[in-house]
């Protein structure tokens, strides 16, 4: 139990999952008319029901009114503020953090949803038969009496804390309201229903669930009749319920009414934030901040800088701030201040730059106006307000997106009144602004490690092959002076570095076959006899379809100088779970001999799509000649974009290799969708450390890599072998 206030009024008790938590946090506010607390069945008696499901429960004793709403409002706050800032100690997730609420209960988590400032807002809420008006006549009198005492007769703070007029679009969280149809205490119609109502009118996620019997107050009782199947409907509802990536990169969308999807059926599911948060993927966490008819101006009919919606963009933190202003700017009784337009978007400007978060700020011009609808100005967009954004960009050191530019406006991306996209259009949209931001990612300097030798490295030729150039390049390893490169089906030449002199003709490998790709090549420990050259080598077949029901084999080679090889132990790993949805990689570990299997989560072209890695002990070869490893057995298995969202979700990724504790893995195609980066992932810290970006030195596809004397060598295919050396 954590005291909210300091006379230890009120408390939080927190009840934590066993190890293994999904992050999800739920924080329950009992009710009781705003005069006491029904503590077990609307509070703890929830505790098991939840943590067996892996999400974290607190409940919250808040200090009663006595006509002084904002005794339990501030308890309330500092409850929300409690939990987000124990994130990392109780390992939870801070962009998953709902509130539950129970009749009074849920009028104060109503409250909250609606009231709070950004930071301290829930992320959904959970409404059981709430008190949601101040209005008397419609509601519990206990609770209006209670809560604002001699204010219940204000007609202005009667509306302001009947919550269902203070619902906001993008702004109030999704929700889901409980009742039974015979309530004879809180009037459904104008309480839960109308909350419903009102989130659904504005386009934000709403559910109803309205049950013939049980009265007012079932909570958690046993022996309300439909207490099994409400538990069903909830856990369904908190299923349909997004969690954002704990370490999501925050994008905040601020913007007029093409921002907000004005026009746009569901605008939450298809205007264009929604659909850029599909496109970046889990790594990140887009909100809309569009307010329809805003102005950039201060002096404009309708400035965005007065918008709740902008105070929600700022407490929000974003990471990345998209700034999408100036259509309703152009008309002629805005544009009668355009000289001060330059003023307020550095005002805008400053105030981004002003966050702890220091987000990357992106300015985009205004989509072109193809009508003059509202006496929107074309010429006045094109000629003034596009080169003052590009200027300020260029001053403030801002990414441009010219979207006047980039965005045409084609048949069917515009609706008929030639300045609202359509879904096909807003769709559009985002893939402009998805290009954007995932062509600007920026890491964070490196200072020590293999990592700080890369990000200095320069690219070089070092040779061509001189092998069967009809075949793909594709794994390749080093072994002290032994360089030994494989191509698709399963076939090696050995060269001997530095002067890359052919040591063997080209010869098959034990495991060679149509399907095998033999996409990555690694050396391991053992010797298969003390006398043999060379370790095994490890060959992913990395073969996306099952043969004699087996996918993704390591096969496991005995080479000899003399251009021989055999096939000493293959390696499956019994995927029952589909961890891998596109061919699975292996790498070897040697300093830590660890086996380390890396691939997509699904295709490539996914827009969730992630990379996973699962970790094994290495396995030895006196444990035969097959082995089959399960997930249940890996030391470590996580998709990269879990703990670090900058890893790209459509990466094509290659080969790998282990040097310190780093996976170094090149990528790309050298194209412009598929551009060659060589990713540097620190196994330990389990975060991205570098991105060497290649485009314009390197045009061709990479394939595998490995050390030689401290320098990166590439196997690639078009460019023979390259190294970055300093």
């Amino acid at each position: 139990m954590r005291s909210i206030t300091a006379d230890g009024a009120a408390t939080l008790t927190v009840f934590l999952p066993d190890e293994g938590g999904t992050g999800r946090t739920i924080v329950a506010c009992p009710g009781g008319g705003y005069a006491n607390l029904m503590m077990d069945y609307e509070g703890t008696d929830w505790a098991d029901y939840f943590n067996q499901k892996g999400i974290a429960y607190c409940v919250l004793k808040y200090r009663m009114p006595h006509g002084d709403r904002n005794t339990p409002i501030s308890d309330a706050y500092a409850a929300m503020k409690m939990v987000r800032d124990s994130a990392d100690v109780w390992q939870i997730n801070r962009n998953d953090v709902g509130i539950m609420g129970f009749s009074a209960g849920g009028h104060l988590a109503a409250t909250v949803s609606t009231h709070a400032p950004m930071q301290l807002r829930p992320d959904f809420s959970i409404l059981f038969y709430p008190v949601i008006s101040m209005q008397y006549k419609q509601t519990h009198h206990g609770s209006v009496d209670n809560f604002l005492g001699t204010d219940k007769d204000n007609a202005d703070i009667v509306k302001d804390f009947s919550n269902d007029q203070a619902v906001r679009k993008h702004l109030t969280p999704p929700s889901v309201v409980f009742l039974a149809n015979d309530d004879d205490i809180v009037p459904i119609l104008q309480n839960g229903v109308a909350y419903f109502s009102a989130q659904h009118h504005v386009g934000n996620g709403s559910s109803l669930y309205c049950y013939p019997s049980g009265g007012h107050g079932f909570g958690f009782k046993a022996n309300f009749k439909y207490h099994d199947q409400m538990l069903r409907d909830l856990d369904n509802w908190l299923a349909d319920i997004p969690s954002p990536n704990r370490k999501a990169i925050r994008v905040a969308c601020i913007g007029n009414s093409i921002t907000d999807g004005s026009g746009i059926f569901m605008r939450d599911l298809f205007g264009y934030p929604a659909q850029l948060q599909q496109k970046l993927g889990s790594g990140y966490y887009v909100k809309n901040f569009g307010v329809g008819a805003r102005t950039m101006l201060n002096h404009g009919d309708y400035p965005y800088m007065n918008e709740q919606a902008w105070r929600d963009a700022l407490g929000f933190q974003p990471d990345i701030a998209v700034i999408k202003l100036g259509t309703n700017d152009s008309k002629p009784k805005n544009w009668k201040y355009g000289q001060e337009f330059r003023h307020d978007m550095q005002q805008m400007i400053d105030s981004l730059k002003a966050l702890p978060s220091h987000p990357q700020i992106y300015l985009a011009t205004p989509i072109p106006a193809c009508s003059e609808l509202g006496t929107i100005l074309e010429p006045v967009i094109a000629n003034e307000i596009c080169p003052i954004i590009k200027e300020k960009a260029n001053e403030n050191k801002c990414h441009l997106i010219d979207l006047h530019t980039l965005y045409k406006p084609t048949e069917g991306i515009l609706q008929k009144d030639g300045i609202h996209p359509t879904t096909k259009g807003a769709g559009y949209l985002a893939d402009i602004i998805r290009e954007n931001i995932t062509a600007n990612l920026t890491f964070p300097p490196v200072t020590s490690g293999i990592s700080d030798y890369l990000n200095k490295a320069l690219l070089t030729r070092v040779a061509t092959f001189q092998s069967d150039s009809a075949r793909a390049y594709q794994g390749m390893a080093i072994y002290g002076d032994y360089l030994v490169s494989v191509q698709n089906k399963g076939i090696a030449t050995i060269y001997q570095l530095p002067e890359m002199k052919k040591v063997s003709s080209t010869f098959p490998l034990g495991s060679f076959a149509d399907y095998n790709h033999a996409n990555v090549a690694a050396f391991g420990v053992e010797k298969y006899k003390k006398k043999d050259p060379m370790p095994v080598l490890y060959v992913s077949q990395a073969y996306k379809k099952p043969v004699n029901g087996k996918k993704d084999l390591c096969y496991v080679e005995r080479l000899n100088l003399d251009g021989s090889s055999e096939t000493v132990q293959t390696i499956t790993l019994d995927d029952e779970t589909h961890l891998y949805g596109y061919a699975l990689q292996w790498t070897i570990d040697a300093k830590n001999r660890r086996l380390i299997g890396f691939g997509n989560t699904q295709n490539n072209n996914a827009p969730d799509n992630e990379l996973r890695i699962i970790i094994f002990p290495l396995p030895k070869l006196s444990e035969g000649k097959e082995v089959h490893l399960k997930a249940s057995d890996a030391i470590d298995c996580y998709t990269l974009q879990q703990f670090d969202p900058r890893y790209p979700h459509q990466v094509v990724g290659q080969g790998a290799c282990v040097q310190d504790n780093y996976l170094i893995m090149p990528t790309g195609f050298g194209e412009k969708d598929a551009p060659s980066i060589i990713y540097v992932w620190d196994l330990n810290k389990k975060t991205l450390v570098d991105a060497i970006d290649l485009r314009g030195e390197l045009d061709h596809e990479m394939e595998d890599a490995d050390f030689y004397n401290g320098e990166l060598f590439i196997q690639t295919n078009g460019a023979g072998l390259v190294k970055l050396k300093k």
